[in-house]
């Protein structure tokens, strides 16, 4: 059974509850990334607010909430770097919302939000393309894997760059 309605919404300190946002993060990102605490979870909500303070080669920092009657379904963050393009940096849905199209709806607006910025290239790497479903919807959208890294951020796992 797929979500009824999920509105998008800018990540709002003030009506998203951080420790939700942080342990979303820690739940999903952790399983592939080694040394994945609470300072991540932090860290992208205090880069939404105040920008990447080391992006040196990044223009803005998104971060979007997918949400249904107030309840964190999943988010995207929005990399726009210097020279055109742009970076999917995560699309995670909460454990509790998978297999309800989540996923496949926040590609569809990262996709939007950046096509309409006018991004000459999008790329993504192993954050967002953990679960099928979501890599399905890339390579469907026309991406290809344009390369690999063996074992970045934690033994076993390989990192896979989808672009556009």
């Amino acid at each position: 059974m797929g979500i009824s309605f999920m509105e998008m919404a800018r990540f709002d300190e003030s009506k998203h509850p951080a420790r939700d946002f942080i342990e979303m993060c820690n739940a999903s990102i952790g399983i592939n990334y080694a040394q994945i605490d609470d300072s991540f979870g932090r860290g992208m909500i205090e880069a939404n607010r105040d920008g990447e303070p080391h992006g040196l080669y990044s223009k803005d920092f998104e971060l979007w909430v997918g949400e249904e009657d107030s309840k964190m379904l999943g988010f995207v963050s929005l990399v726009k770097k210097r020279g055109g393009s742009s970076k999917i940096k995560a699309l995670i849905v909460n454990p509790e919302a998978r297999g309800k199209g989540v996923g496949s709806t926040l590609y569809q607006f990262a996709m939007k939000q950046l096509e309409s910025s006018g991004a000459r290239k999008v790329y993504g790497t192993d954050a967002f393309i953990d679960y099928s479903t979501i890599k399905y919807d890339m390579l469907k959208g026309g991406f290809e894997v344009e390369g690999s890294l063996r074992e970045p951020y934690k033994e076993g796992i390989q990192e896979i760059i989808l672009g556009r």
